[in-house]
């Protein structure tokens, strides 16, 4: 009974792959992509099954799930984050919501046992300050957003047709891959750089400019996210249908000083004021229910990344 991954080979996708594969000896992951990049798991290439295909295509994803016998799915297959121009919406929003709801469907008619749907903090809109949880009102306020904030109402009314599909309003994470998403995405939108990629940037030697030290962020290294899409995936049972999901919640001041002390040469430029405000979230109810144990602090995170970009292919890190 085979777990499939739609954007399989995307940033999350990739780690959670190797994560499902090298760390808990999944050997039925079938990864379902558009424009498969092999290489960023070319270590578990050769264990898993990579399927070239479209989330705009319902029925490509119907016959991927009836012929690996899939039982579970995990939704990655979406535009990152970031800003679109006017006469882009209808494209953009196809790309975001009409996939979504194909591959709730192509599961539904199939009979996959669970979802788990890739959500965003930014559903929560602008930051007000607090720290929120999943039972706060949700104000999503840019296409990113909506879209995201769409998905989990769409996840509701599956549920209420028997399905099982659960959403992670995931934090920013940080690891390999993260600088590569601020990218053109399908000509539909571009990305900034977050400065969560500042420790590849530093590793690879390029100047970093970091928020202002006293600003909080919510910290997790993409390890610990693919660890806790496994506990959504993998939880007997699931008593709610939205988790917040991050790690610990740090100062910016901590990991400018992390970057520092393991890359002394890092050429660093700390921001007088904050480019943008930054959501906090409790993540109480995912660490309660679904049993998530963070492995990485934010300063393993980090040395973790800096390492990873050491020993990353240089097509996968971007030339300084």
């Amino acid at each position: 009974m085979g777990i499939l991954i739609t954007g399989g080979t995307g940033f999350l996708g990739s780690h959670l792959t190797r994560h499902l594969v090298l760390d808990k000896g999944c050997d039925d992951v079938v990864l379902f992509d558009n424009l498969p990049i092999v290489e960023r798991i070319a270590d578990v290439a050769d264990r898993v099954q990579i399927v070239r295909g479209d989330v705009l295509e319902i029925q490509n994803l119907l016959e991927t799930m009836q012929r690996y016998d899939i039982e579970r799915v995990v939704h990655l297959a979406y535009l990152a984050g970031g800003e679109i121009d006017p006469g882009r919406a209808v494209p953009y929003v196809r790309v975001q919501c009409l996939g979504t709801i194909n591959v709730f469907e192509a599961a539904r008619i199939h009979g996959a046992k669970r979802v788990v749907n890739a959500s965003s903090v930014a559903v929560y809109g602008v930051p007000d300050g607090g720290v929120k949880t999943e039972d706060d009102p949700i104000f999503p306020n840019r296409p990113y957003a909506a879209c995201k904030a769409w998905s989990e109402h769409m996840a509701e009314v599956f549920n209420g047709w028997g399905m099982e599909i659960v959403s992670l309003r995931v934090a920013s994470s940080m690891g390999v891959g993260r600088l590569g998403r601020a990218t053109l995405k399908a000509g539909l939108t571009t990305e900034t750089v977050n400065f969560q990629a500042a420790p590849e940037l530093a590793a690879t030697g390029r100047p970093v400019t970091m928020p202002p030290a006293d600003q909080r962020f919510d910290f997790v290294y993409v390890i610990d996210t693919a660890e806790a899409f496994w506990c959504a995936l993998d939880a007997p049972t699931v008593p709610h249908a939205v988790y917040n999901l991050h790690a610990e919640e740090r100062l910016v001041g901590e990991l400018t000083a992390r970057i520092g002390e393991l890359v002394p040469e890092a050429e660093i430029e700390v921001a007088d004021a904050p480019r943008q405000e930054l959501q906090l979230m409790d993540n109480t109810r995912l660490v309660e229910e679904l049993g998530f144990r963070p492995r990485y602090s934010l300063e393993g995170g980090v040395a973790a990344y800096i390492e990873a970009v050491a020993q990353a292919p240089r097509t996968l890190v971007k030339e300084a």
